[in-house]
């Protein structure tokens, strides 16, 4: 912001003469690049994240399959009578609390 103002002027002239202002430090253009590019991989992030936690919504929902994490799939692969049970059990909540 330029200062046309004289008064103003004169007392930044002043502050500047007494060593009252502080220094502005002002980002490269490379470091403005790249905290941009990390800025916008955090938001790329988000919404990936927010997309996945939609999917996995609309499928419990609608009761069409379940989504498991890797964990979950080795633990059904040992019992697999447990994932049936699983989800007949989502499937009767699901029904019962269908108005």
């Amino acid at each position: 912001m330029v200062k046309a103002d004289r008064g103003d002027s004169r007392k930044l002239a002043y502050l500047l003469a007494k060593g009252m202002l502080k220094r502005l430090w002002v980002r490269s253009s490379g470091d403005r690049s790249c905290r941009q590019l990390i800025r916008r991989h955090r938001q790329l992030i988000r919404g990936r994240v927010r997309t996945q936690n939609q999917i996995k919504s609309e499928v419990q929902f609608y009761g069409w399959s379940q989504v498991h994490s890797a964990k979950q799939q080795e633990y059904y692969a040992l019992y697999p009578d447990s994932q049936d049970r699983i989800i007949e059990v989502h499937h009767n909540e699901w029904k019962t609390t269908k108005v």
